[in-house]
């Protein structure tokens, strides 16, 4: 009986030490999960900009554009309620792909959007079309 119990504490204890390392190591690992994502969908001709929280009419325009110009969509991987280490899945995701279309295109293809996207949002609140 000792000698299971002995077995059993060992185990438990490599599975609380191997629970630990995980939670520690999986913000870090976000970061290069969402690094190397970006890259295969990049290399398979499918760039996005991946996005969280409340969607508003600029955004919606501002995906609009993207993916009428430029070809990248826009993908709402979750609401307002995001943990830490999606946020840095998401960061590392768009920051490879905003990389690589900088490269591609030669130039910041994402703030001239933006830019267009509020000022495109901003005529039509003025203009009465949205509220």
């Amino acid at each position: 009986m000792s000698i299971f119990a002995s077995k059993s504490r060992r185990w438990f204890l490599i599975a609380s030490i191997g629970s630990a390392l995980l939670i520690v190591w999986h913000w870090p690992l976000a970061a290069n999960r969402g690094r190397l994502s970006a890259r295969l969908d990049i290399a398979i001709g499918r760039p996005q900009i991946l996005t969280y929280g409340i969607v508003t009419p600029t955004h919606n325009e501002y995906a609009r554009l993207l993916k009428d110009r430029y070809g990248i969509k826009t993908r709402a991987v979750a609401g307002c309620i995001v943990s830490s280490s999606l946020v840095t899945y998401v960061s590392s995701y768009n920051e490879e792909t905003r990389t690589a279309e900088l490269n591609r295109f030669g130039h910041d293809i994402f703030t001239e959007t933006r830019e267009q996207a509020d000022a495109n949002v901003q005529r039509e609140i003025a203009e009465g079309k949205i509220y």
